[in-house]
């Protein structure tokens, strides 16, 4: 596609002997069999080498966008070894890159998904703190579920026991949306149990369930290593759009579109 960086012609004479193909969201690279780099596509996604062609002509022997290096390379050209890290992605992923990079194509091809769920904090215990269960999940069918209010099983795997939606709970006050992303390839290993988006209703962020700690807390990929979830529209370029506004449910789906760089 022309649009997305996939017209070569003006490099056609360079593709032989092509070892590889590396790509971005908008261009392309082959890496050849003497190690030498060939580009093509958008200037802005990395389509236009000109500025270091000469340091392109031989020797190359792997090629990663600068915004996703892989969490085992450094800037240096040093392979180091990644640390244990429980809130990166199942081990059937390699690194980080291919999983976002992996995980952006999804959501582009897919484009717009339906919300699976709402959700909001009720303090169950009443005692002024909100603690790991003080969860609410409401279908848009509008049954309620207290998460983790039972033990997860294979079936049940995020402990769901249906209730009644507290009468002295503001349904305005809305937390969040949780979006099911069906079969995500790279999910697999866990059979697609925790293949879930979470987009927090107030700053719009959109983190990546990941799995479950042994105490069945919820684990979000967390890309820079802080120890914390992070958004991942910061790490792949793409917008989020809440949309389908119905006056009993609010939102009803949200769409993924490539971003466009101004």
């Amino acid at each position: 596609n022309p649009d997305w960086g996939g017209d070569s012609s003006k490099v056609q004479s360079q593709l032989h002997n092509v070892k590889t193909i590396f790509s971005t969201w908008g261009a392309f690279a082959a890496l050849r069999e003497d190690g030498t780099v060939v580009t093509w596509g958008d200037p802005e996604y990395g389509g236009d080498s000109s500025l270091v062609v000469e340091r392109l002509k031989g020797g190359v022997s792997c090629i990663f966008p600068m915004y996703m290096i892989p969490p085992n390379i450094d800037l240096a050209g040093v392979t180091q070894s990644p640390p244990e890290d429980p809130s990166l992605p199942p081990s059937d992923t390699p690194s980080q890159y291919l999983y976002l990079n992996a995980l952006n194509e999804f959501l582009l091809q897919q484009r717009e998904f339906p919300i699976s769920g709402y959700f909001y904090i009720y303090d169950f215990n009443r005692n002024g703190r909100v603690e790991y269960n003080d969860w609410i999940y409401v279908t848009p069918n509008f049954f309620t579920f207290r998460l983790l209010a039972v033990t997860p099983t294979p079936k049940n795997t995020f402990g769901f026991q249906q209730i009644s939606f507290p009468y002295d709970l503001n349904r305005k006050k809305l937390k969040g949306y949780f979006i099911y992303l069906g079969q995500f390839p790279l999910d697999r290993d866990s059979k697609w149990k925790f293949s879930w988006l979470y987009i927090d209703n107030k700053t719009k962020k959109v983190y990546k369930l990941v799995g479950a700690t042994p105490d069945n807390r919820f684990r979000y990929l967390d890309i820079d290593g802080d120890g914390s979830a992070d958004n991942i529209l910061d790490y792949i370029p793409l917008t989020m759009t809440l949309a389908n506004p119905t006056e009993t449910k609010g939102y009803t789906s949200v769409i993924f579109q490539k971003k466009q760089v101004e």
